[in-house]
């Protein structure tokens, strides 16, 4: 059992019950899995200077001073390829938290690169890859060109039914050009799910659920600054009713439209949060943390996540 201490902190990193079966998807701001992991490569056969030797998370040039094998292991995956010396089925692909063996066919540097992926803390656990978007202590920066995480197709994640989405942002310059750009998305070739701010202050936001009828659509007045947080919320009812909230206030609409007709099937769309399939849609910002709910989320159950959390955000 935990002692009474830890309770407390750990109720404080996580304030959700992380079991909740409608808790699709939570991203925390801190927690020791929820960043990307390294891994370690031993010596077989082959010889390096220091064995085992640990690998960082992302590219690492090795430097073998004897062929033959290696064992490589990597908690999420990854690669091993030939540098300056041959890898024997270059890349040769590493499985999650399997020790595989690669062969060196002479003496030299290869490249072990560990896949940046971290779990999330829902109980789903998804691998979700980053590009770009680097961890800091208030949440992920965004660079406002092609940062994102995203998460596998799975079916936890599919949203044919209410759902809603909360989120932290913080929008860190005023005009972000001529676009649009995403919170988050769910696309494969075309658009099923679309959730992004305007691209001038104050900044609109716009929910959009694609139906084989009338689409979902809720659009809001102009609603954020930069250089402030929000903690936003967009709902879906079984309804197909669209709401926006910020700092659990209802925004005013400058459009909002009922779905009808049936939800369009999104199994097997990736969830981008951050820049989308379609490119250069990514806000100039930082994003805390993220929760996705398959139901419709009360305000009781919404405010007190955001009472929880808040204090991160300041």
């Amino acid at each position: 059992m935990l002692s009474p201490i830890f309770e407390s902190h750990a109720s404080k990193i996580i304030p959700v019950d992380i079991n909740d079966p409608s808790l699709a998807f939570y991203s925390p701001l801190w927690y020791p899995t929820s960043q990307a992991i390294g891994g370690v490569i031993e010596s077989g056969t082959g010889t390096m200077a220091n064995t085992p030797l640990t690998l960082v998370v992302g590219a690492n040039t090795v430097t073998a001073t004897g062929a033959g094998t290696f064992f490589v292991t990597m908690p999420e995956g990854g690669s091993v390829a030939s540098d300056g010396a041959t890898v024997t089925g270059s890349p040769v692909t590493i499985t999650a938290s399997t020790r595989t063996s690669v062969t060196l066919e002479g003496t030299g540097t290869f490249t072990c690169t560990v896949s940046n992926v971290f779990r999330s803390m829902d109980s789903n656990r998804h691998a979700v890859a980053v590009i770009g978007a680097l961890w800091r202590p208030d949440g992920r920066l965004y660079d406002g060109a092609d940062d994102n995480i995203l998460v596998a197709a799975d079916a936890a994640l599919e949203n044919l039914a209410s759902f809603t989405i909360l989120i932290w942002a913080k929008y860190r310059v005023a005009d972000f050009g001529e676009v649009n750009p995403f919170l988050i998305s769910r696309q494969t070739g075309s658009n099923h799910l679309l959730f992004y701010v305007g691209a001038s202050a104050p900044h609109p936001i716009t929910f959009f659920r694609v139906t084989d009828g009338t689409d979902m659509t809720a659009a809001s007045d102009g609603e954020m600054v930069h250089d402030t947080w929000y903690f936003i919320k967009a709902t879906m009812s079984t309804l197909l009713v669209p709401k926006i909230f910020v700092d659990e206030v209802e925004v005013s609409y400058s459009l909002q439209t009922t779905g009808t007709g049936n939800l369009s099937d999104d199994s097997g769309s990736t969830t981008y949060i951050g820049d989308s399939i379609s490119s250069n849609r990514c806000a100039d910002a930082i994003y805390g943390e993220i929760w996705i709910y398959n139901k419709e989320v009360s305000t009781g159950l919404s405010s007190q996540v955001r009472a929880a959390t808040a204090w991160r955000y300041q």
